[in-house]
């Protein structure tokens, strides 16, 4: 059985000093089939992930998580598994307003 190692599009150290991945494969089915508004905007989703304006956790899943940066008139969401040392992105998308979980990290704001 032959092993095909997926093309890394990006590959980013986030909030929590994870590497975040996304393969070029799953960028290209998912994310662009899914959120067309996102589909060519990555270097936003490099941004949110490793330098998000605060970090919630996933009511349903223990191990994935929601990285909001704000943008313009809307927010960047960028959903993350959380694996050991590791990650990657399950999707992303704009929003107005997050989905209010539970703030687990937030950037300091300058006085």
């Amino acid at each position: 059985m032959k092993i095909i190692k997926e093309e890394i599009l990006f590959e980013e150290k986030d909030v929590f000093g994870k590497k975040i991945r996304v393969t070029k494969n799953y960028w290209e089915k998912v994310i662009i089939f899914k959120h067309k508004d996102i589909a060519d905007n990555f270097l936003s989703v490099k941004k949110c992930i490793k330098n998000a304006d605060f970090v919630e956790k996933s009511k349903t899943d223990p191990n994935v998580f929601l990285y909001y940066r704000r943008e313009k008139r809307y927010l960047i969401c960028v959903v993350v598994k959380h694996l050991n040392a590791h990650g990657f992105v399950i999707t992303s998308y704009r929003c107005k307003k997050p989905r209010r979980g539970e703030i687990v990290w937030q950037k300091n704001k300058k006085k």
